[in-house]
């Protein structure tokens, strides 16, 4: 989350603002938070995981949907996740002709410094309001370490792939597809860690 604007939007003040904006908004419990922008790593990041997505889902029933698409949760929370997969038919709310996406089977998000907590924490938490919602897909951007959640059929979420390596991989369950790291990381120059 980024900037907070004044507190008590409705709903339909949101929508209204998230639709005239260039900018993409969150909103939550009557709250709007501007997004922030993303590095050219997490850009790229992005777009190799949506393209590796998008090739090992053509047989199936279920597609990619990128940044540009906003998710609602069932605690009435809206937000653009990184990217989305729907399998079946995308169940869609409209507003003033912009669609937000009620049923993702898996969400990847992109961490950066000024997300990273809250992705792996209240924002996964309000994810898991949403029924469809099996597989979270958490990548790192400043060093190789993708970790893969899965919601059991107690409903509670184990982390099921966590890899470190680029010549490793990490397995998506729920839509059966496989991430490679050296993929993932393509063309992505990381920084020396300090000693």
């Amino acid at each position: 989350m980024s900037t907070k604007y004044r507190p008590e939007y409705s709903v339909s003040e949101y929508l209204d603002i998230d639709h005239m904006s260039d900018f993409r908004h969150e909103y939550l419990n009557g709250d709007i938070f501007a997004m922030t922008g993303g590095s050219i790593s997490h850009i790229r990041i992005r777009e190799n995981v949506a393209f590796s997505l998008y090739s090992q889902l053509l047989s199936k029933d279920c597609e990619v949907l990128s940044g540009d698409m906003r998710v609602k949760t069932e605690a009435n929370f809206y937000t653009y996740p990184d990217l989305a997969v729907v399998c079946g038919k995308a169940l869609v709310e409209k507003f003033e002709g912009k669609e937000t996406l009620m049923n993702p089977k898996v969400i990847v998000e992109i961490l950066s410094k000024s997300t990273r907590n809250y992705d792996k924490g209240s924002k996964f938490e309000l994810y898991k309001h949403i029924t469809s919602f099996d597989e979270y897909v958490l990548i790192d951007q400043y060093q190789p370490h993708v970790v893969v959640y899965t919601k059991q059929l107690d409903n509670n979420w184990i982390v099921t792939a966590e890899n470190k390596t680029l010549d490793s991989e990490v397995t998506l369950s729920t839509i059966n597809c496989v991430l490679a790291l050296n993929h993932i990381y393509r063309k992505i120059e990381f920084q020396p860690k300090n000693n």
